[in-house]
């Protein structure tokens, strides 16, 4: 070819999206996708992420996390560093570590928010020779009452959080492409494969990235349209 073809590790090119989501899914379609869902988060049968739990209630969660108020509940979906090194994603921050930091520093200033982070349940088991859990235990010597750590030993499960949260923030990761199927929010670090499909809130640089976690506690859920786009993208994907 004159130019070099794209590679796409994951997601769909462009034109195909347009393709597919001109077309509804059919009931077949949809239930696939549910049936899916269900599996992953209740039976534990897929092996790219840890099951250790089934999912809880919101007040079961809410007792576990300490949140008592009626404030916005947010959560930072975080990555196993190695494995952030091979994506190619683009973002406007240096590395994961600088994420975590800008994302961390807003958080604190935010104090009308609940926010949670959850450190990936794989860096326990992966065998990081430095993981976010230590990162984060030398750097942030005390951690502000509003904002809650799940280690990466935590059980709980991840379809728990999803129903518990208003939003989530994520550079690449599944939930991008999943906590829209409920109707919530994903805020990208970056370009990632699910950025610009229209259920997303997509910043283009760290000013932009800032302003719309300041305002997070004013962000309405996905409506219907956003939500069947969601899923179109998330069963081809």
């Amino acid at each position: 070819p004159k130019t070099a073809n794209k590679l796409e590790f994951r997601g769909m090119l462009e034109d195909e999206w347009r393709k597919r989501d001109s077309q509804p899914l059919t009931e077949t379609e949809n239930k696939i996708l549910d049936n899916y869902f269900i599996e992953r988060y209740n039976k534990g049968k897929k092996t790219d992420f840890l099951n250790l739990s089934l999912p809880e209630t919101e007040e079961e969660l809410r007792k576990k996390l300490g949140i008592s108020n009626e404030n916005k509940i947010i959560c930072m979906f975080c990555h196993v560093a190695w494995d952030l090194a091979f994506d190619l994603t683009e973002t406007f921050f240096e590395n994961a570590n600088d994420w975590f930091d800008t994302t961390f520093k807003i958080m604190s200033e935010k104090k009308n928010v609940n926010w949670i982070v959850r450190v990936h349940p794989g860096e326990k088991g992966s065998g990081s020779l430095y993981t976010l859990d230590e990162y984060i235990k030398e750097n942030y010597k005390e951690i502000p009452e509003h904002i809650k750590i799940l280690w990466s030993d935590s059980v709980i499960n991840s379809y728990g959080l999803y129903r518990l949260i208003d939003a989530g923030i994520t550079l690449f990761g599944t939930t991008g492409a999943e906590l829209p199927l409920l109707g919530k929010n994903v805020i990208s670090g970056g370009k990632s494969y699910f950025s610009n499909k229209g259920f997303t809130l997509d910043p283009k640089s760290k000013e932009d990235y800032r302003k719309i976690l300041m305002n997070i506690d004013t962000v309405e859920p996905l409506n219907n349209d956003q939500i069947d786009t969601a899923r179109r993208y998330a069963y081809s994907y």
